[in-house]
């Protein structure tokens, strides 16, 4: 039995000897542009605009509703219940830098850790 899988190893090891090297697997990511004839002036980029590159915003009463794993339950007072009024009011305030003492710094700068990653990507 030993030997068979020793000889299976061995032919499939030699047939990728064999294989044709012309075709080339495309690369599913690289460092930004392609350059080839960057320095001409008929060059023209494929790179997304950065209007086309809009985030999707998180839907947050979903979070407080039902937390992510890992995460305790968001506590919410019977007096001051959770509206989607409130939800955006916290979300303009989070990333307001005009809360700072030098206008420069916003929660969401500080607020770093994976989750808020995800929840909070490209908004600053």
């Amino acid at each position: 039995m030993k030997k068979c899988g020793l000889l299976l190893s061995l032919l499939i090891v030699s047939l990728g000897c064999f294989a044709d090297d012309k075709k080339a697997i495309p690369s599913l990511h690289g460092a930004g542009d392609d350059k080839t004839g960057y320095s001409d002036k008929s060059y023209t980029t494929n790179s997304k605009a950065l209007s086309t590159r809009v985030g999707k915003k998180t839907d947050l009463i979903a979070f407080i509703k039902q937390p992510p794993l890992g995460l305790p339950p968001t506590p919410v007072p019977s007096n001051n219940p959770v509206t989607v009024e409130k939800v955006s009011l916290g979300r303009k305030l989070f990333f307001d830098r005009r809360l700072s003492l030098n206008n420069t710094f916003s929660c969401a700068m500080c607020q770093n850790s994976r989750w808020h990653r995800r929840a909070f990507r490209s908004k600053e």
